[in-house]
């Protein structure tokens, strides 16, 4: 989705170029054609009023096609940089998710230890001596481990479910929020 997203960008900063380059040239030209309507002016001072307005009337022309073109490229940079915002908040979320993971990942291998460490203290008494050992103690350390074990799983599943539900619905407000651009620019 962010490498979509960039691709995006990438084509909307190269139409930008493009747009540029053609506006400076519409605006040389138009420069260049005030300049020959001056010269003409000089040198033909007797045209008619007609031939006057049709001659203006062609420097308003460029004008106009510049002004929408230079339209068309401030709406192209306001989306360029709405898509840029997009991406940062997408990368964002991005390095949340993945410390989240990483956090889950600790509390899973805490869960593991503590299994590991409930066996050995079960397989304890088998291999010492049970004159020694205390099963009403051992029982209750077995029964708070397991509790412990429980909760910390509980805990983990519950923050694993709201981690992805946060990934969905951020995920289902960018793709809406896609759509609702592609909509308005294909209204254009």
């Amino acid at each position: 989705m962010v490498a979509s997203l960039r691709e995006r960008a990438e084509k909307a900063e190269a139409t930008l170029r493009e747009d540029r380059a053609r506006l400076q040239e519409d605006q040389t030209a138009l420069e260049k054609s005030v300049e020959e309507q001056k010269e003409k002016e000089i040198l033909i001072p007797l045209s008619s009023e007609p031939e006057v307005e049709k001659k203006l009337a062609e420097p308003s022309d460029v004008l106009i096609d510049l002004t929408s073109t230079t339209a068309v490229e401030m709406n192209t940079s306001d989306e360029l940089q709405q898509l840029r915002a997009e991406i940062a908040q997408l990368n964002n979320l991005n390095a949340q998710l993945s410390s989240r993971i990483q956090q889950l990942e600790d509390e899973r291998n805490l869960v593991e230890d503590s299994q590991r460490d409930t066996e050995d203290l079960l397989e304890d008494p088998k291999n010492g001596d049970e004159a020694f050992f205390d099963k009403s103690a051992m029982l209750d350390k077995f029964k708070k481990l397991e509790a412990e074990t429980q909760n910390v799983v509980m805990d983990m599943s519950q923050k694993a479910e709201v981690a992805e539900m946060e990934n969905i619905r951020l995920t289902q407000e960018l793709r809406k929020n896609i759509l609702r651009r592609l909509m308005c620019k294909e209204k254009r």
